[in-house]
């Protein structure tokens, strides 16, 4: 995919290093080593460090704390306290980009709803292989709460079905680049409804979905005219019909590449 999130779209807070706070951690830092090279720490010292750290202003908390963390770190900070809970909101609520694909095999539908309410302002998000995560339910939640979402991908979600995927194109009119490769219950149907509201799509994976026909993706060759990138590799139904629309597209309008590999009814000519 070539439409990557590659900069992180949070603000930057500076804070005056020079405050009470800063001068303990520093004289924290300049305790004397014992004989075996560990630090020895004043615990009343220690007792001091904590205090600074829980009193730290939230934008601290939220935009310089938080994201040094993983997710499932940030979740876990969730039970420390009230005040923590409401941070961890605030920083999923400000959040532009997440990637659950690193914790695909822990992560479930009630998970993903939880994380998703509070996502108000995100544009990536990717899913792939969640498929324990990716159901017509959470799908319902991202479609409700993500409108400004621009990167959706769900490869290799077994659960996603074609009334899942119209209603989140029918909610998020902003996505660019859309990843269904290996979604083996998603239709035609679906592309139709793809076609039909998703106006400035640019990237569109499809591999590997054997319900797929010509009558989709004449669709999209029809009214997808801002796609560049599709993929339609081992969708075994397609035939010549479709790929001479596809041609056309890519003759007239915008599409650049075309993955057809493993279409075995497609004749070269």
């Amino acid at each position: 995919m070539s439409t990557k999130m590659k900069e992180k779209d949070r603000p930057l807070i500076s804070y005056n290093s020079e405050n009470s706070g800063g001068n303990d951690i520093k004289k924290l830092c300049k305790n004397a080593e014992n004989d075996e090279g560990n630090i020895a720490l004043d615990p009343k010292m220690i007792e001091t460090s904590k205090n600074v750290f829980l009193t730290l202003p939230d934008e601290i908390m939220i935009f310089n704390i938080l994201p040094l963390l993983d997710l499932m770190e940030v979740c876990i900070c969730k039970a420390v306290c009230k005040r923590w809970k409401c941070l961890i909101h605030a920083y999923f609520s400000q959040l532009k980009e997440l990637d659950l694909t690193p914790w695909s095999y822990l992560i479930e539908e009630d998970h993903l709803i939880s994380i998703i309410r509070h996502t108000r302002c995100l544009r990536y998000l990717r899913l792939s292989v969640c498929w324990k995560a990716v159901t017509e339910c959470s799908l319902s939640s991202i479609a409700s709460s993500c409108r400004n979402l621009e990167v959706f991908a769900a490869s290799k979600c077994g659960k996603l079905t074609d009334s899942a995927i119209t209603k989140l194109v029918t909610r998020c009119h902003n996505i660019q680049e859309l990843d269904l490769s290996s979604c083996y219950n998603i239709t035609d149907n679906a592309l139709i409804e793809i076609a039909r509201h998703c106006k400035n799509i640019k990237e569109l994976y499809l591999s590997s979905i054997y319900s797929v026909t010509d009558i989709g993706v004449n669709e999209l060759a029809k009214h997808s005219k801002t796609l560049e990138e599709l993929d339609v590799s081992y969708c075994f139904t397609l035939t010549n019909d479709s790929m001479l629309q596809l041609a056309q597209l890519k003759q007239f309008g915008s599409l650049k590449s075309l993955r057809i590999k493993g279409c075995s009814k497609v004749c070269m000519q």
